[in-house]
């Protein structure tokens, strides 16, 4: 092997490992989230990915047979690999991405929720939770259809990112259920009453009332003994229950410390 053509396979390299990186996946993807988005955007990778090794490939063989020289080959692969590292945050978009709403999906939110837990810990930081859901929001659908009811979602989703901080992390868990992550938060207090006040006025542009949420908002205080996220959610989606079906916004508001928790508060 001459050194022109070992050069064009080592100039290959930052093309074709991605590629075969981006099948496997698009593969995963399609197995762990089975989503008609998402089944788009894996199809899109598969063929994003192969066409791209295909034309990895095929300059090689250029470079090889001198159609092209290797500046050529060279600006040809910067501009693949651009490709392929376009194709692969698209497809980790359509991951961890909730198509109507632009927030975290269930699995990306529970995931960031795992790593907070972790790295409070480690700090002895607490953290904070809000769980919340529409009120009346089969009657939203009712009286607006299902295209009124999707507004209401995005405009809750658009409030909730622009109420968090920068480091706060947005999911949708399913329906018109929303969940807050408040890392190294000492109060969330500051954060639900945004929420509140935000959400008082009805979406812009549109015929529709103002939304009103219940929120269950668990602080807490010490994550390093012995808790994990499924019993703090457990104990938001008891705060939200027991202020949920009122008719207008409300928030009860619960601190943990160590396994034991105190009297909520509205």
């Amino acid at each position: 092997m001459g050194r022109s053509e070992g050069s064009s396979r080592l100039a290959l390299l930052p093309v074709a490992v991605p590629s075969a990186v981006g099948v496997a996946s698009a593969l995963l993807a399609a197995w762990r989230v089975p989503s008609a988005y998402t089944h788009a955007a894996v199809v899109g990778a598969l063929v994003s990915a192969i066409g791209t090794a295909t034309l990895a490939f095929s300059a090689r063989r250029r470079v090889r047979s001198g159609e092209v020289g290797r500046a050529s080959l060279e600006a040809e692969v910067a501009q693949l690999d651009r490709k392929v590292k376009a194709q692969a945050e698209q497809l980790r978009a359509a991951m961890t991405t909730d198509e109507l709403t632009g927030v975290l999906n269930r699995s990306a939110f529970l995931q960031r929720l795992d790593e907070a837990f972790t790295r409070d810990e480690r700090l002895g930081k607490p953290l904070a939770i809000l769980y919340l859901d529409v009120e009346g929001f089969r009657e939203i659908n009712r009286r607006h259809s299902r295209l009124g009811g999707d507004t209401v979602l995005r405009h809750v989703a658009h409030v909730l990112q622009g109420v968090s901080r920068g480091t706060d992390f947005v999911g949708r868990l399913g329906g018109d259920e929303f969940a807050v992550i408040l890392a190294e938060c000492a109060d969330p207090s500051p954060v639900v009453d945004r929420l509140l006040v935000a959400l008082d006025a009805p979406p812009p542009g549109e015929k529709l009332d103002k939304i009103a949420v219940a929120v269950g908002a668990v602080r807490v205080e010490e994550p390093m003994r012995g808790m994990d996220y499924a019993e703090v959610f457990r104990e938001a989606e008891a705060a939200l229950q027991s202020v949920r079906g009122k008719g207008t916004s409300l928030c009860a508001r619960r601190t943990l410390a160590g396994k034991t928790a105190k009297t909520p508060s509205r």
